[in-house]
């Protein structure tokens, strides 16, 4: 508690990055998503770059939506990190606001189990995945703007 104190930054912030997980983890489960092709544009090969980096960026929302289901407090979570273009924040940071007031901890329960059985659906259903988004997002990588979102920038490393 007293280090984050010194930090300037909430106690349970502090906490709840010891829970975070990692893109990685969701790699598999999104891989295997049937939904990925859907948002993908039209002939788009599998194994192409950008199906891969489709699987990559559905991934990091995965845990990006994980950290905001764990969180006591998904809207300031959400409103504190860093995402590659506006829209990504705008969608997540509604989201957080529908998580915070909309849903119980069963429901959060059982919305993470849904990111590893349906991962693209249920990123939908939250209203954070898109062809839209997905496409901005390929849009930045090209643009060269970024080499991949690896995920988002703790609140703690803009702290210190």
């Amino acid at each position: 508690m007293k280090i984050a104190i010194h930090l300037g930054i909430p106690c349970g912030v502090l906490l709840e990055e010891g829970l975070a997980a990692k893109w990685l983890y969701y790699y598999e489960f999104v891989q295997s998503d049937s939904g990925v092709a859907d948002l993908l544009p039209p002939k788009t090969k599998p194994i192409s770059t950008v199906a891969l980096q489709a699987v990559r960026f559905v991934a990091v929302e995965c845990a990006v939506t994980a950290k905001l289901l764990w969180s006591s407090n998904p809207s300031m979570l959400a409103a504190r990190y860093d995402y590659p273009c506006a829209s990504l924040k705008e969608a997540f940071c509604k989201a957080s606001v529908n998580i915070e007031q909309s849903h119980g901890l069963a429901d959060r329960a059982a919305m993470l189990q849904n990111l590893q059985k349906e991962p693209v659906a249920q990123l939908r259903e939250l209203g954070v995945l898109n062809r839209e988004l997905l496409s901005e997002y390929l849009g930045v990588l090209t643009a060269k703007k970024i080499t991949n979102w690896n995920g988002l920038t703790s609140p703690l490393d803009r702290s210190l």
